[in-house]
């Protein structure tokens, strides 16, 4: 059994070497791997007085957008950026027998994100989505504001493209 100090210890290593080093630990030709660890890793980190035998990594899957969005939102924390889910969809107002609709646009990213000072919006495609016209129209006034835009069909893409990400910024 590892001490309550040792686990600590472990814990910030593998975070600050996944944040320093583009992920230099032992998955990092493994993405999804690599995640489990970092969620281990934070959950230490976050209760440093539970035995690393009783921290369970999150079962992650890019199968379903649920999945594929909760993995990004977690990698972008774990390297310390802010990310948020971002609904759109309307509200069923059961007085009115209808969807009331949301507040926000249409075509707007499932994923906000902020990383090292850069805005990032992120759309999640699973099992043969296609973006609509208004995300497309909302992808291209983004980007020609200055955000970065992604379309994620599966971890490893997201995953090449946000480390890519990391590399090209200052």
């Amino acid at each position: 059994m590892i001490g309550i100090k040792k686990a600590t210890e472990v814990a910030n290593s593998t975070l600050e070497a996944h944040y320093k080093s583009n992920s230099n630990i032992s998955s990092s030709n493994n993405p999804k791997k690599l995640l489990s660890e970092l969620d281990i890793a934070y959950k230490l980190k976050k209760y440093p007085s539970v035995s690393q035998k009783y921290i369970a990594s999150h079962h992650y899957t890019d199968k379903t957008a649920n999945g594929l969005t909760k993995m990004i939102l977690d990698y972008i924390k774990f390297s310390g950026g802010f990310a948020e889910r971002i609904n759109s969809f309307g509200i069923y107002d059961v007085k009115l027998g209808r969807f009331r609709p949301s507040g926000s646009r249409k075509g707007t990213a499932d994923i906000s994100a902020t990383f090292k000072g850069k805005s990032l919006k992120i759309e999640v495609k699973v099992n043969g989505d296609r973006m609509s016209d208004a995300q497309r129209r909302y992808a291209d006034e983004v980007t020609a504001a200055g955000a970065a835009y992604f379309v994620a069909t599966d971890f490893n893409s997201f995953y090449s493209w946000f480390e890519n990400l990391k590399i090209c910024r200052p």
